[in-house]
Parts: structure tokens; C-alpha cells; sequence
């Protein structure tokens, strides 16, 4: 059952949508659930979560070891409902996360500004003034987010499959239009994306088991996987942070068989000196 993500602006009407398709479907909708998930499995409070993951970046920042480390832990809660089927996403950036994934549904919807403004105004109290400014920043923040996190255009039209624009149609005609494509063959899951995929959720389970150890995280390991089998590359400090290494993927659940071509960088000494291997 193929999956779908939704893609839109502030007040655009994208969770109307969403919710409808779910309706329609037979879907489960998921957007700030895949958050709390993440959250409770990786012991990191939904707050945090959802500051580091939604503050827009100074010109200057760059894109830390903590962050990448919260984005796995999204994607790898995200990409497991994924391979359950049946799911219509709104949220964190969905067409890029689950960018490459056969059987996913990429969406974006559009809205003309003063009705999206109007939507504004009624639901927060504002002046029309208030209400544009108020959604000119939202949007910013969005592409900024992408930007930063991903290095992708938010606009790039190439990210989507289907854009449906909410100036000339109405919600049910967009859900009608939604629903007669995902259930093209062009979407539909096969044998092989089948594989792909679950390659990819063993992926990402490891990688996040790596990103819950920061020390170890911050080595940049590169991880594989193939038909349960992973292997794991890069170099670490030590045979401690191996030795961590080796524990955290023998626990993973679905992996039958991994190796390690992992180099040791340095082991520590007394008074914080390090001694090459």
C-alpha cells in the first residue's frame, strides 16, 4: 500500500486535505506524531525535538552533530510507518526525507495569499497586516529549514509528483485527483521497492542506534544495509568506541549479519593525550 506526503504553506489547507485522504483511504495521517514517537523512543524531551528542528539558521550556522543526530531519529520513526503503508504525512520535510522511496506519493499543495491571509485572520484575531507578516514568516522559516537541514529548495518542483492548486479546485476535487494517483501502478509497491525499503528502515534503525551515542555519532560512520546485512565503515577513537560500536549493532533488531571495516583513529592517554594506532 503506497504512502503519501503532504507539502504546503501556511493556511494553505494541506491538513484539510490530508485529513480527507486519510478519511477517504483508510489511511492513518501522521505529522506531529511521528515527532512524540522519536521523542519517547530516544529518550530526548518532544520540546527540544521540536526547537532544534524548527528554528531557522543564521547565515553563519552549520548543520551540527546534534542535529543530524534528531533527524535520524525522525526519519528512522518515520520511514518504519512508511513501510506499514497506508500513511499521509504532513510534516518535517516528508518529500525530502523520504526522497528515492518507491511507493510514496509526493505532494504539494498551493493556496492563493489572501485566502490563506483571511484563514489567518479568523483564526488568530489579527488584522490583515498582521496576518501576511505572520505568514511570510512561517513560510521563510520552511524554506529556510529545508535549505539548511537538507541543502534542497522547498520550490523545486522535482521533489513532488503531483502539485495541486487550490485557486482553481476545490478540496474534494483535490482528494479525488490525490486518490485516482496514488493508486496508479507508477506508486504502487513491488518486490523489489519492497526490499529497497526494508534495506532502508534496517539503515536507518542502525544509524539511529549509532546516533544514540553522541561520541560515536560525531565519527560519521557510513552505514549499509542489504537483505539484514550491514556493514559499517569509518573510523572511530579507540578500541572502547569499537567495542560500543559492536554492541550497538548485534542489538538492532533485523540485522542478521554485519561487518565492521572500521579504522581506529587514536586511543586516549592520562592527562588527555592521544596515542596513534
Amino acid at each position: 500500500m503506497p504512502s503519501i506526503t503532504i507539502s504546503r504553506g501556511t493556511k494553505s489547507g494541506g491538513i484539510q486535505l490530508t485529513n480527507m485522504l486519510a478519511e477517504r483511504l483508510g489511511y492513518r495521517a501522521l505529522s506531529r506524531e511521528v515527532l512524540v514517537e522519536s521523542a519517547e523512543k530516544y529518550r530526548i524531551g518532544e520540546e527540544i525535538l521540536q526547537e532544534e528542528l524548527t528554528k531557522p539558521p543564521s547565515l553563519w550556522q552549520r548543520l551540527t552533530h546534534e542535529r543530524r543526530r534528531y533527524l535520524i531519529f525522525i526519519k528512522c520513526s518515520l520511514i518504519q510507518h512508511v513501510a506499514r503503508g497506508g500513511v499521509v504525512y504532513h510534516g518535517n520535510a516528508g518529500q525530502v526525507l523520504l526522497e528515492g522511496i518507491h511507493g510514496v506519493l509526493r505532494v504539494r499543495v498551493e493556496a492563493p495569499l489572501p485566502r490563506r491571509i483571511e484563514a489567518e485572520m479568523r483564526l488568530h484575531g489579527l488584522d490583515r497586516d498582521e496576518a501576511a507578516a505572520r505568514i511570510s514568516r512561517a513560510d521563510e522559516r520552511r524554506r529556510r529549514w529545508v535549505k539548511y537541514l537538507y541543502d534542497r529548495d522547498w520550490d523545486d518542483a522535482s521533489l513532488y509528483d503531483l502539485t495541486i492548486n487550490l485557486a482553481t479546485m476545490s478540496l474534494e476535487t483535490a482528494c479525488d485527483l490525490i486518490c485516482h494517483a496514488v493508486g496508479e501502478p507508477e506508486f504502487q509497491p513491488t518486490t523489489q521497492s519492497h526490499g529497497f525499503l526494508q534495506d532502508a528502515c534496517l539503515q536507518c534503525a542502525v544509524e539511529a542506534a549509532l546516533a544514540s551515542d553522541s561520541a560515536l555519532w560525531k565519527q560519521g560512520l557510513a552505514v549499509r544495509a542489504s537483505s539484514g546485512s550491514v556493514a559499517i565503515s569509518g573510523e572511530v577513537e579507540g578500541t572502547r568506541q569499537k567495542a560500543r560500536l559492536d554492541e550497538l549493532v548485534s542489538q538492532v533488531d533485523g540485522v542478521k549479519q554485519y561487518s565492521l571495516d572500521v579504522g581506529l583513529a587514536s586511543e586516549p592517554l592520562p592527562g588527555g593525550r592521544r596515542l596513534s594506532l
